[in-house]
């Protein structure tokens, strides 16, 4: 349950944790023209239900998915 702000002048934080500086910047090739990270999350559950780390990004036109996959580098795929 949300608390109730006070009168606009607070706002939500944003949904956006520190993203790996190797994996910034090749998210950033999958993006348009003034296009920004708005929701930028990590887990710690796999999809196989294995422990990791994974990364979903979210901006206004696409979701990204980072997966590292047993591998150093990320392997990204945008979610249509």
């Amino acid at each position: 349950m949300n608390a109730p702000s006070n009168n606009g002048s607070e706002s939500d934080p944003p949904l956006i944790d520190q993203i790996p500086l190797e994996l910034e910047p090749r998210i950033k090739e999958f993006f348009g023209n003034g296009e920004e990270i708005k929701v930028a999350v990590s887990t710690d559950l796999l999809e196989n239900g294995n422990y990791g780390q994974d990364w979903l990004i979210a901006t206004v036109d696409q979701l990204i998915m980072a997966r590292l996959n047993g591998t150093p580098e990320y392997d990204l795929h945008v979610i249509p």
